[in-house]
């Protein structure tokens, strides 16, 4: 098996700042952030025909994963933040991948990856925008449950959310940023 591709890249995200304010009148921000990720990979199995392996066995195959990471942090009033990892939450949008030939008799259909790069690129087009149009409906919806989440686990009486400024995440258009 020949590995070509295997990354996980951070496309999109947005970060909200939540003003919380407790009965005793203490007050502070915590930081959401939402990051869509993109994993992909692409491999190669079998092998070429040579003298003593007569038969074109390779096939190209691939795999996508993309998800949507709501993380939290508290932001301490020296600037520090600290995370909130009961707040943590992910949301698949997409799992798909390619198969190749899986019988004996679909032998003639083996493609090299090489063979196989239009198609993934035309996959790899369709995730990014299917992983865009995913993470708005989860943006719109997951934005006022989490202000009530929030309510719960800190036991505030107030929220206020508010749309941050960060240059790194406010962005909805990300330059592509490989992570692992």
């Amino acid at each position: 098996m020949s590995v070509r591709i295997d990354q996980t890249t951070r496309l999109i995200g947005e970060q909200r700042t939540f003003s919380v304010r407790y009965e005793n009148g203490f007050e502070e921000q915590i930081l959401v952030n939402y990051v869509g990720y993109l994993y992909e990979r692409m491999w190669q199995e079998g092998r070429s025909s040579t003298w003593d392996h007569p038969i074109d066995d390779r096939k190209c195959l691939w795999r996508f994963r993309s998800y949507v990471e709501r993380r939290a942090f508290a932001v301490h009033h020296t600037g520090r933040q600290m995370p909130l990892d009961e707040f943590r939450e992910v949301w698949n949008i997409t799992r798909t991948g390619s198969r190749g030939p899986e019988r004996w008799y679909e032998v003639a259909y083996h493609r090299t990856c090489g063979d196989s790069m239009g198609a993934y690129e035309n996959e790899l087009v369709s995730q990014k925008a299917g992983l865009k149009s995913g993470f708005d409906e989860i943006l719109k919806e997951d934005v006022p449950k989490a202000a009530g989440h929030l309510r719960s686990i800190l036991g505030s009486t107030v929220i206020d959310v508010s749309v941050s400024a960060n240059p790194q995440l406010a962005s909805v258009d990300l330059q592509e940023e490989v992570i692992f």
